[in-house]
This record gives C-alpha cells, sequence and structure tokens, in this order.
C-alpha cells in the first residue's frame, strides 16, 4: 500500500507565511485526525490588529474530497468511497437434489453480509471496499450450510480469492455407500454342502470379484454406491458363476437370496422353493381356504332360516 501524503500551506491575512509543511495520511489518529503546529506565531501585527491564520492544502490528493474549516483551522480530508460489486455463481455437477447455499461475505473476518442463493447466483450490490479514513477492507466469501450440503451427500469446493470479484462454488453429487448382503438357503443340506462362486450384477453387469463361499451362507459386498453420477440409484442383484455341484440353484425375485436345492429332491414340494416350484401346493390350499370361506357362509344361513322357523312357531302357540 502506498502511503498518501498531503502538503498544507499556512497562510496569515491571505498570503503564505514560510514553507509547506508534508503530512502522512498513515499519521492520522483513528479519528482521521492529525495535528500540525506552528509555533510562536504572532498574533496581532504593529497596530494590535489581530491577524488571520488559515491552512490550505497545496493540491488535492488524489481519491480524497477535503474541506476547510476556517473558524477551527481545520482541513478535512476524507477519502472517496469505491464501491462495487460482488458476484457468486454456484453450479451443480450431477445428483437430483439442487440445495439451497448460503453465503457469507466476510469484511476483515466478520460476517457483514448473508445470502441464501435461490437461483443458482447472487450479486452482492455496491458493495463499500473502504472507509472514510482510508482504510481498505478485506473480504472473504465463506459457506454458511457447508456441513448440510455435505450431509446431502454433495462435495463443496470454493473457488474464491481474498476481495474477488466474481466467486464460483461446485457442488458434486457423491454416492452414499450401501452393504448388499446375499444368502443362501439350502434344500437337502448335507453334511458338506459344495462351493459357490458367486458375483455381483449392478443393472445387470458384473461388478466386481468373483466371491467363492465354502461352509457359508451369506456374504456382504460392502461399501457399494447406491446411485450413479446422477443420482439414479443403482439395481444389484447376485448371480452364480457356474454350477452348483449336484444342485440346481433358484434367484428370488429381490435378487439377495439364492435357493439351492439337490438335484434328487427336484420337483418336490419343499419348505424353500418358492411360488414357483410349490405351485401346484398353493393351488390346493388356496382351494381348501375358499371351500372353507363357502362351507361357513351357507352353514351361517341354514343357522338363520332354523332360527327364523322357530319363532314363527312360538308366536303361532301364544296365539292359540
Amino acid at each position: 500500500k502506498t502511503t498518501k501524503e498531503v502538503e498544507v500551506q499556512l497562510y496569515k491575512n491571505g498570503k503564505p507565511v514560510g514553507g509547506t509543511k508534508v503530512i502522512k495520511i498513515d499519521d492520522m489518529d483513528e479519528n482521521g485526525k492529525v495535528t500540525v503546529k506552528y509555533p510562536d506565531m504572532d498574533k496581532t501585527d504593529f497596530n494590535g490588529n489581530d491577524h488571520e491564520y488559515n491552512v490550505k492544502l497545496v493540491k488535492e490528493v488524489d481519491g480524497y474530497t477535503s474541506k476547510e474549516n476556517k473558524d477551527k483551522n481545520e482541513i478535512l480530508i476524507e477519502k472517496n468511497i469505491e464501491k462495487e460489486d460482488k458476484e457468486v455463481v454456484v453450479e451443480y455437477k450431477g445428483g437430483k437434489l439442487r440445495p439451497n447455499v448460503v453465503v457469507e461475505l466476510l469484511r476483515d473476518g466478520t460476517v457483514f453480509k448473508t445470502e441464501t442463493l435461490t437461483n443458482n447466483e447472487y450479486t452482492f450490490k455496491d458493495v463499500e471496499l473502504n472507509d472514510k479514513l482510508g482504510h481498505e477492507y478485506k473480504f472473504e466469501l465463506r459457506i454458511k450450510n457447508e456441513k448440510d450440503l455435505k450431509n446431502k451427500h454433495f462435495g463443496v469446493s470454493l473457488e474464491s480469492n481474498t476481495n474477488a470479484k466474481k466467486s464460483k462454488i461446485t457442488l458434486t453429487y457423491v454416492s452414499p455407500k450401501i452393504d448388499i448382503p446375499v444368502n443362501i438357503l439350502w434344500q437337502g443340506k448335507g453334511r458338506r454342502n459344495p462351493t459357490v462362486k458367486i458375483q455381483l450384477l449392478k443393472n445387470g453387469v458384473p461388478t466386481g470379484e468373483i466371491v467363492e463361499l465354502t461352509g457359508k451362507d451369506d456374504y456382504i459386498f460392502k461399501g457399494m454406491d447406491k446411485a450413479d453420477s446422477n443420482g439414479n440409484e443403482y439395481d444389484y442383484k447376485v448371480s452364480v458363476v457356474g454350477d452348483i455341484k449336484e444342485f440346481y440353484y433358484e434367484i428370488t425375485p429381490n435378487g439377495r437370496t439364492i435357493i439351492a436345492t439337490r438335484e434328487d429332491l427336484k420337483g418336490k414340494t419343499l419348505p424353500y422353493a418358492g411360488l414357483k416350484e410349490n405351485m401346484t401346493m398353493s393351488y390346493v390350499v388356496l382351494a381348501v381356504l375358499i371351500a372353507g370361506f363357502v362351507y361357513s357362509n351357507k352353514a351361517k344361513r341354514n343357522m338363520n332360516k332354523l332360527e327364523n322357523i322357530s319363532d314363527i312357531r312360538r308366536n303361532n302357540l301364544r296365539k292359540k
């Protein structure tokens, strides 16, 4: 920062007296004042008439405005207030949500203004860059709700610097992680079941390594992306790689359970075979339930008829 200097001249009865004096603006106090003394000046002329003294600037200081107060022998020098607009823009990369961003404009480390960017941009209008004493403010931008944005699965990046006229905030969608549990249900389980090779499918495409399960009936694929970069959720299902020795298998509709049935039990009604294998039994159970419901309703109607006949007979006997 260049130190500004003020050159002043003392006048007595409208005429310069002595040489000029140089004052550094940085030497002014917090109120913008500095005292210049001219010692041992004659108060009156030979006839006892008071001299009139006043001080004037030799020349105006660039960027400052001066006002003279003759009564107090003061010169008020104020820095011209400079203003500019400060623009903030937000760019979203991926994801489906478009959360609002709350920004704080700091002036000399203190929150000066707070605004919510509802239309992906905001402009702080006519921001004063300095005070009247010439102090130049230091402006910085800060994201107030950064933690909340991260909780909504966005990475936050701020491109800005001190006193920047334009700042850019980038929100990049980061998919949350999920675990995919897989189970094997054995029908006709032996002492030692064969090894099963499984692989996870993401939207129907194999992903990750093939996993061999020996002596285990479950597995968890950990830390899988829940969605793609645009926020669309993946469909995860398990697949069996190759055959399961002496077993045939089915995978449940949700793609998370493998039902392995011993080959010699194929076609038999088993507890885990599911709707496809137990279709016949399902129909039988359904038929029994329907028949029971019909029989129950018919029995109730017959009972009601008998009760009505009994009531009629009682009434006839009373009349006789």
